[in-house]
């Protein structure tokens, strides 16, 4: 256990609620702004303004113009940047790419007429899918059951209508796209989940966690790896090591809890979904204004901070891709 009940208790005591783009004094001349990132429900950039620089750190980033967050707000000028480097090695695709690979993919289901199988996140890539299926829904081009096998997600999912300024226009516009197409079935429980564990045809079960290294999806996957009507969706990025990285390599047989599982269900990967911004798009988002003097990537690994490195380096004084631990000057 990392921190107590008592210690998040003394920690949201001290919380100030501050709107994005809303500036904050922190005293002797220090002011913070939180900036819209368009990664998560929530999810802020921080500017700090001192006497003598101006610092912004990114956040995660997310994609422009993937519903129903909004696309991040372009990083003001700036003499340090410090900005994430996740996708630093990714080119982008638009909505309607993804929409049409995902609309190929359900095809193929309806074919094989089995479910798919599709680890989530719960904030996040959630709210993405639903959304695109609640469009789909809404052009009666969906044509199957969606359950939702998430406590959380159903939770987090819910949320977004409390905050309707702080989503992209098109999901304010088709919030039931979102929250409430009629396929659409949401689990809160284990007793509801067991009830389509034998599902008929054609389904869209979508569980957590998003890497199945826990969480609901593992039952739906042992369950449903050695069927061969079935589909296995993976959608953005496999992380190496975890179980999803693995089934992205199309694997004879998986271990689950110690037990050897075959694989016969068929393995779809559409890295569309991720809720990081794309090479180009960091980019983009860094050169808005006038160039930064100092750029320091993070939270990315060595090939995607090289990767943006070397795409940045001319829009900046200084790049640096710091070990950990290091001091770095500008």
């Amino acid at each position: 256990v990392l921190y107590t009940s008592a210690e998040v208790d003394a920690l949201l005591d001290q919380l100030v609620p501050l709107h994005l783009g809303e500036a904050a004094d922190l005293g002797e001349g220090v002011s913070l702004r939180m900036n819209q990132a368009g990664h998560i429900l929530g999810a802020a950039s921080v500017q700090l303004d001192t006497p003598g620089h101006r610092i912004v750190c990114s956040g995660d980033l997310g994609r422009a113009d993937v519903p129903p967050i909004p696309s991040p707000a372009p990083c003001p000028s700036a003499d340090i940047v410090v900005m994430e480097s996740t996708y630093g090695d990714r080119q982008g695709t638009t909505l309607l790419n993804i929409e049409a690979a995902l609309e190929q993919v359900l095809a193929r289901v309806r074919f094989r007429g089995g479910p798919v199988i599709v680890p989530t996140f719960a904030i996040g890539r959630t709210q993405q899918l639903l959304f695109l299926l609640g469009q789909l829904s809404s052009r009666g081009a969906l044509d199957m059951n969606v359950y939702l096998d998430s406590a959380m997600g159903v939770r987090a999912t819910s949320m977004h209508a409390r905050f309707p300024e702080d989503l992209h226009a098109r999901a304010r516009d088709h919030l039931d796209d979102l929250l409430a197409f009629p396929e659409l079935f949401r689990l809160t429980s284990r007793a509801a989940a067991r009830r389509i564990d034998d599902v008929a045809g054609a389904a869209i079960i979508m569980a957590g966690n998003g890497f199945a290294q826990g969480g609901p999806i593992l039952r739906h996957l042992t369950r449903w790896l050695s069927d061969p009507e079935a589909t296995i969706l993976l959608t953005g990025h496999c992380l190496a090591g975890t179980l999803v990285g693995h089934l992205a390599t199309d694997p004879a047989f998986v271990f689950i809890d110690g037990r050897r599982i075959e694989v016969h269900a068929h393995i779809e990967v559409l890295d569309a979904f991720g809720g990081h911004a794309t090479a180009p798009q960091l980019e983009q988002w860094l050169v808005h204004d006038a160039p930064p003097g100092t750029v320091i990537l993070n939270h990315g690994e060595e090939s995607s901070r090289k990767a943006l490195a070397a795409r940045l380096a001319s829009h900046a004084s200084s790049i640096h891709c710091p070990a950990l631990g290091q001091a770095i000057s500008p």
